[in-house]
């Protein structure tokens, strides 16, 4: 009997030993690159800012995420009482919030965004590697 219980408890400890290991291990879904292709537009003054693939150093799981990793974008966002809005992207800010223009945003390959067919707050949109955003700069809603 003390034979069993003797086995029992080294399996116990092997088997917890094991587990403390893996632990100490980095979790490979933390680490590493995190792209987006990002297009900015300006249709106040009708041009394009941006076309291409950003590429941030670390794991991003909302859009404020990314947008605030990716120092090259020079994003401005305000904390608000319906999440996060971005105020500025690439020097081109919202001057007044009431009146326009502002910076609005869509995905086509974002799952939640074509699910629901608008976009959810930054902070609150969960993206992943190699989503597409537009970012437009515009005195209507449309």
């Amino acid at each position: 009997m003390k034979k069993y219980i003797m086995l029992g408890f080294l399996s116990v400890c092997l088997i917890l030993g094991g587990c403390g290991k893996k632990e100490d291990k980095p979790v490979e879904s933390s680490k590493g690159e995190f792209t987006m292709h990002i297009v900015v537009e300006d249709k106040v003054e009708n041009k394009t800012l941006l076309d291409k693939d950003i590429t941030v150093d670390q794991p991003c799981e909302t859009l404020a995420d990314f947008l605030l990793a990716a120092k090259e974008l020079q994003v401005e966002v305000e904390q608000g009482p319906y999440g996060t809005t971005i105020l500025g992207l690439l020097g081109v800010k919202t001057e007044n919030f009431d009146k326009g223009p502002w910076w609005l945003y869509n995905s086509t390959t974002n799952t939640s965004c074509v699910e629901k067919g608008m976009c959810d707050a930054a902070d609150k949109l969960k993206v992943n590697n190699n989503d597409s955003f537009t970012f437009t700069f515009s005195n209507s809603f449309n």
